[in-house]
């Protein structure tokens, strides 16, 4: 991979979202991830609105109260206590209408 990468200073949050639990599933989250507050507040209980939520049980919730959140999700990261990895959404597969999207930022 000859590809550079645009290298930021490391800027840990104190203390890291990533080392709380799920109050859903019990597990620490792999991933973090950003929706808009709107729909946020719209899925999550009260009790757990400043918590976090890992992605797997935010769909799950938004699944149950039949809320489409995917047009919210701004972005995702991956982040240990050396690096913090943002993704970049570019395509988005819908497997139940067998279709695929393009993002639009």
């Amino acid at each position: 991979m000859n590809k550079k990468y645009k290298i930021k200073k490391f800027k840990p949050s104190v203390p890291s979202p990533l080392l709380c639990h799920c109050p859903y599933c019990g597990k620490i989250p792999s991933f973090d991830y950003i929706v808009s507050s709107e729909i946020w507040y719209k899925i999550i209980p009260k009790k757990y609105k400043c918590g976090v939520v890992c992605l797997r049980c935010f769909d799950k919730l938004a699944q149950e109260k039949k809320i489409d959140w995917i047009p919210h999700f701004k972005s995702m990261f991956f982040a240990n206590n050396k690096v913090s990895i943002r993704f970049k959404i570019k395509e988005i597969y819908f497997d139940a209408l067998n279709k695929k999207e393009e993002w639009i930022e």
